[in-house]
């Protein structure tokens, strides 16, 4: 299935930031719902930010889609940097480097974005 990952934060956006200025930074709080469609977030789950975005760091409960480094992990600017692309799989056999320069978001252990 796939899945969409939503991030709420009284941050401004900045698409040029680690944690695209939503998660920017380690003293403020950041809400997280990995569902298929904002009307189906039933669940918000808020920590402080882990100065990039994880889907783990939200602490989805065991066995919940993003909880574990499955497939369905969602991350961008891997553990604050320097890296805003995690290397990944583009399809089954191109694999792309990590990138100081390009964002994208990687599933976990699938590797993919």
């Amino acid at each position: 299935p796939e899945y969409t990952f939503f991030v709420r934060s009284a941050r401004d956006y900045s698409d040029s930031a680690f944690g695209q200025g939503l998660a920017t930074g380690t003293s403020h709080a950041i809400s997280g719902c990995l569902t298929y469609t904002y009307a189906t977030c039933g669940q918000w789950k808020t920590v402080v930010s882990p100065g990039y975005l994880d889907t783990l760091a939200f602490g989805f409960a065991s066995g919940q889609p993003g909880a574990s480094d499955t497939c369905s992990r969602y991350f961008a600017d891997y553990a604050g940097g320097p890296n805003y692309c995690f290397g990944h799989f583009v399809d089954s056999t191109t694999f792309t480097a990590a990138s100081s320069t390009e964002r994208c978001f990687v599933t976990g252990a699938c590797a993919e974005g």
